[in-house]
């Protein structure tokens, strides 16, 4: 994957393991956490991991917050959390460069920008890059298509190749 980067200039403030990282538990065990969460301050710059196009528009997703999915390659990544408005009103179809700005961190209803929790980036990869299909299904411990992957690995890898 040396045609990706990461989605920050800087890592984040805590890991994206444990808790935060992919196959965690939500729901007092009910699903599993579908993506990683890289803490960020509110309103930080999120750039594009690599060349895409826009396959899903900016979409309410989760305490206020939005989400929209790029085509990143044979890959589908979601950028989920980010703020409203943030994504210069891009549609369907529009095409990114890596490194490309591409939305900020959200605004979570109900926390503070320095509480407990954080802001972040909740980034979801799907294996299946060229299936437009909904990401979000009611079947499977993630509640997502079964083409679902840990993004963590990618992360610890691109991470790596800050400058």
């Amino acid at each position: 994957m040396a045609d990706f980067c990461f989605p920050f200039k800087t890592p984040p403030s805590s890991d994206w393991k444990g808790s935060r990282g992919f196959g965690a538990s939500r729901n007092k065990g009910r699903r599993k956490h579908g993506g990683c969460d890289l803490i960020k301050p509110a309103y930080e710059q999120i750039y594009a991991v690599s060349d895409g196009v826009l396959v899903h528009e900016e979409t309410l997703f989760y305490l206020g917050t939005y989400y929209v999915t790029y085509q990143h390659g044979p890959y589908l990544v979601r950028y989920g959390e980010i703020l409203k408005g943030s994504t210069n009103s891009a549609r369907r179809g529009t095409t990114v460069k890596k490194g490309q700005p591409i939305c900020k961190v959200g605004l979570m209803n109900g926390f503070k920008a320095s509480g407990p929790r954080g802001h972040m980036l909740h980034l979801e990869m799907y294996s299946k890059g060229n299936l437009h299909t909904a990401l979000r299904s009611n079947k499977g411990p993630y509640l997502r298509r079964s083409d679902i992957m840990d993004p963590g690995p990618h992360l610890d890898q691109w991470v790596n190749n800050l400058p």
